[in-house]
């Protein structure tokens, strides 16, 4: 469970949750099974093929995506606080993660589960 006023500024600031009450994002981040994650770098979020059971919103740092490609296997990505990854994921319940997330520097997220 989450008791952080940044984290709860941060959230309420995603454009996820652009139109929903105060009480109702607090209630979903209190939930027991939403947790704050800080990785290292080169911790992974998830790897390609994962279930996709989760998604997260970033707080800081950086990410890379590796993606099946011999000629740019990395792609590097700039995510702000508010910004979502592994959200495409959770709309089709049967999908499996399309790329691996990797932190590239130390990332701190807040992991929403699907249920």
């Amino acid at each position: 469970m989450i008791e952080s006023d940044t984290v709860l500024s941060t959230v309420l600031d995603a454009d996820i949750f652009a139109g929903i009450a105060h009480d109702d994002i607090e209630a979903v981040i209190s939930h027991p099974n939403v947790k704050q994650v800080t990785l290292s770098r080169g911790q992974y979020i998830y790897h390609r093929g994962d279930p996709a059971e989760s998604f997260w919103i970033i707080m800081s740092g950086e990410i890379v995506t590796q993606i099946s490609s011999l000629r740019h296997p990395f792609h590097p990505l700039s995510y702000l606080p508010g910004d979502v990854t592994g959200l495409m994921g959770l709309v089709d319940s049967n999908r499996q993660r399309p790329v691996t997330m990797i932190a590239d520097s130390e990332t701190e997220l807040v992991e929403i589960p699907r249920e």
